[in-house]
């Protein structure tokens, strides 16, 4: 640690010098920064630049490391207190789970990342410095799902009744939606301007009617869970405020009706003139029988109707999948292969090497009962922190941004894939970042 601590200083006299301006400035280098950051993933979820996979991992460390140095406290780096015990414990879990699960092959670098990542994080987290920020990142998360939008209406129209948008896949469109979208809440709630407030409120039902045309049972989940943690944050704050919340609310819904009934013809109409005037060349047609937005909700209805469904139809036939998996669970994982090949009953139809359709068990089922375990463990004592956050700061709305995040992480996982193939590195940064809840010794006030 202190040889990482020598290094470091030096790194962050360095950043003194570069960051040694106004607030204002910093704030607007960190928006810029992660509108780049949420673009980066945009281009690689629509495979628009093809890459290898090790690039993407190259350059989503530097990305990382990036943002960890625009967010450094100016005060000199220092160790953090720590629970020893949990520590310790949990420490001597990584390196079981590296030593006998599918992972060896990147045990060593698993075990490196652990402190380097804990020793920056921590600082960040008990310096406060990332709450100082979160209104340019939420600035820049609003910002990038209006960039989403306009990409949207430029390049790929509404052709059917689900939408797949230009990410080429609903649940990616819903996933990097509702991803930021507890970034516009924030902002929501943030704001004194009651214009820029309903705007932002008009903005949310634009991008919810989106989810709706993408057809998503698992984005109607993750959109739900969202507005539920705003709503009982309104709830918490009633005190005062009773027609303001009401009002937010009733326009919300308005807004939802509206935009469910005029954005497929606004999106396809704009479309249509970008084309003549830029002359897109290979641009996808839009259907002479164009959709009405009768047909997009008649197939949403469809999607999440339960009448005359048993459950394995009601969830696409992930009931078989899940079976499937789990009956291969054992403790090591497995390393040959990370899907496998499953008969869905309801259509009567086999599938060849299908993931898990739920982050959870794929995890398990990839990395071992151990391994999957604590990451499992962790997540779920992660959640309840963050509620615990929720209850003893109900006038933040930080609290329940955090809530949210997690909350659609979960959402998520328990229907799709949240760590495409799986990368360790996600996995580790994830239960980094949720152990950071159980390893910090003292926080401020105990918020976040």
């Amino acid at each position: 640690m202190n040889l990482i601590q020598s290094i470091f200083d030096k790194i962050f006299f360095l950043h003194g010098k570069i960051f040694n301006v106004q607030k204002k400035a910093k704030d607007l280098i960190l928006c810029i920064y992660m509108i780049i950051f949420n673009l980066y993933y945009f281009i690689i979820m629509s495979n628009m630049i093809q890459m290898r996979s090790a690039y993407k991992v190259v350059i989503h460390f530097i990305l990382v490391l990036g943002l960890v140095f625009i967010l450094k406290p100016q005060n000199r780096i220092e160790i953090p207190k720590i629970r020893k015990n949990l520590s310790f414990a949990l420490w001597m879990l990584f390196i079981a789970i590296s030593i006998v699960s599918c992972v060896i092959n990147v045990s060593l670098n698993v075990i490196a990342t652990v402190p380097l990542v804990f020793f920056l994080f921590f600082n960040i987290y008990s310096g406060n410095e990332l709450i100082k920020c979160l209104k340019p990142i939420s600035i820049a998360a609003t910002i990038s799902l209006l960039l989403l939008w306009i990409i949207n209406m430029v390049c790929m129209p509404i052709q059917s009744a689900q939408y797949y948008s230009k990410l080429n896949s609903p649940i990616g469109l819903c996933m990097y939606i509702t991803t930021l979208l507890p970034f516009v809440f924030y902002l929501i709630e943030q704001i004194r301007h009651m214009l820029l407030k309903y705007l932002l409120i008009l903005f949310v039902a634009v991008n919810l009617t989106y989810i709706v045309y993408s057809a998503s049972r698992t984005g109607l989940v993750c959109a739900i869970c969202i507005i539920g943690v705003w709503v009982v944050y309104l709830i918490f704050n009633l005190k005062g405020q009773v027609i303001q919340t009401i009002l937010k609310i009733i326009f919300l819904a308005v807004c939802i009706f509206i935009c469910l009934n005029t954005i497929l013809t606004i999106h396809n109409h704009v479309y249509k003139y970008a084309n003549q005037i830029f002359s897109f060349q290979s641009q996808p047609s839009i259907p002479d029988d164009e959709i009405s937005p009768d047909d997009s909700l008649d197939i949403f209805e469809d999607r999440i109707g339960i009448d005359g469904k048993d459950l394995n139809q009601i969830s696409a036939g992930r009931i078989d999948i899940w079976k499937e998996y789990v009956s291969h669970f054992n403790l090591t994982g497995h390393k040959d292969t990370t899907d496998i090949t499953v008969t869905v009953g309801y259509k009567d139809e086999t599938f060849q090497s299908i993931s898990a359709h739920n982050t959870f068990i794929q995890v398990i089922y990839d990395y071992g009962l151990l391994a999957g375990g604590v990451f499992l463990l962790v997540v779920i004592i992660g959640l309840l922190k963050c509620g615990y956050f929720c209850i003893i700061n109900r006038k933040d709305y930080k609290s329940f941004l955090l809530l949210s995040i997690v909350g659609n992480f979960v959402a998520v996982g328990m229907f799709n894939s949240t760590f495409y193939y799986y990368n360790y590195i996600n996995i580790m940064y994830f239960i980094l970042i949720l152990s950071s809840f159980l390893l910090v010794k003292k926080c401020d006030s105990d918020t976040i």
